[in-house]
């Protein structure tokens, strides 16, 4: 009798051991495999801000990863591409603002099972003409 219990512990416990090994033990929390392929990847770009002159011009900056992702940009922005997988480099082109107005506004890279980055984008404006006559350097102020 007591060699039948103890054989039934052992198998139960056996069991119990190679259940937790199909599963996954982690720190004494059984984890189910499908979860824990859903591990969260790093995403990382190597600028923190970008601007761009008014005149209009190309600049680049890089994102490391080994997920895919996707980019969004304001329209006054022209990406290189929206989406991928792994490292790339992004060139993001602007054309002359002569809006009279700098622009700003983010540039979003979002991951997948990754970490979302916003990178603030800035373009100056084209120097705007002033409505004030020029050439009267005589002008008096009025008090």
């Amino acid at each position: 009798m007591k060699r039948t219990l103890l054989y039934t512990c052992i198998t139960s416990i056996l069991i119990a051991v190679s259940a937790c090994s199909e599963v996954g033990d982690i720190d004494g929390i059984i984890v189910n495999k499908e979860k824990s392929e859903m591990a969260t990847y790093a995403l990382s770009v190597d600028v923190a801000f970008i601007e761009f002159a008014a005149e209009g011009e190309s600049k680049a900056f890089h994102i490391t990863t080994t997920t895919s992702w996707q980019i969004t940009a304001p329209a006054w922005c022209q990406l290189s591409t929206t989406s991928g997988t792994g490292n790339a480099t992004i060139t993001i082109s602007t054309s002359e603002n002569n809006t009279g107005e700098h622009r700003n506004d983010n540039i979003i890279i979002a991951g997948k099972n990754a970490n979302t980055i916003t990178i603030p984008a800035r373009q100056n404006a084209k120097n705007v003409t002033s409505d004030i006559p020029q050439g009267n350097d005589n002008l008096t102020p009025q008090y």
